[in-house]
């Protein structure tokens, strides 16, 4: 992300986050700066590729059997666009949703993923500290690099789901949500 400092007497800064995201972008891009991490997600996937390993890769960019849902997945998201709504009053915006009882700043969650550490040495840790950061709910998986009793540590105002893979040991599944429940 391009930082506020492209236009430091820029009015929108006063507008809260949205407002300087959208003005730090359409600054940067007038002035041809293109920025650090690519949205296009051809462009994305291509940037996670050279940085990962193959098989930190294969294992993040891969779904099960034949990927069907996947291929379901970016067909859904490919139908979704941007419609611009000129001369409407946006002055104030609201993306809130009420989810599990609490108000949430957007309608946005971070999905579980297991063995996070190919990716990132901090691991769920960095990524429950970023969720929290903007109120955005994290899914911890029982796979998670780090115990879910760090993450709770690492990141003690954010909200987290739990994500179970059932065990035949009714014991552990006792365990494992038991553990949740009080992280």
């Amino acid at each position: 992300m391009v930082t506020s400092s492209v236009a430091p007497d820029d009015p929108a800064a006063g507008r809260g986050i949205s407002r300087r995201t959208q003005s730090d972008i359409y600054r940067a891009g007038i002035s041809g700066t293109k920025p650090a991490v690519p949205v296009a997600s051809a462009a994305l996937e291509s940037a996670a590729r050279k940085a990962l390993s193959a098989e930190a890769f294969a294992y993040i960019a891969g779904g099960a059997g034949a990927e069907r849902t996947m291929a379901a997945n970016r067909a859904a998201f490919g139908r979704w666009q941007v419609w611009p709504r000129p001369l409407r009053d946006v002055s104030e915006r609201d993306l809130g949703v009420d989810f599990l009882g609490k108000r949430r700043p957007t309608p946005l969650l971070l999905a579980p993923l297991g063995v996070m550490e190919m990716a990132h040495g901090d691991a769920d840790l960095a990524v429950a500290r970023a969720a929290a950061s903007v109120g955005v709910p994290y899914t911890l998986s029982n796979q998670a690099s780090f115990p879910m009793e760090q993450v709770a540590d690492a990141a003690p105002q954010g909200s987290r789901l739990f994500q179970l893979y059932w065990s035949a040991s009714d014991d552990l599944n006792r365990s494992l949500l038991a553990r949740a429940e009080a992280s």
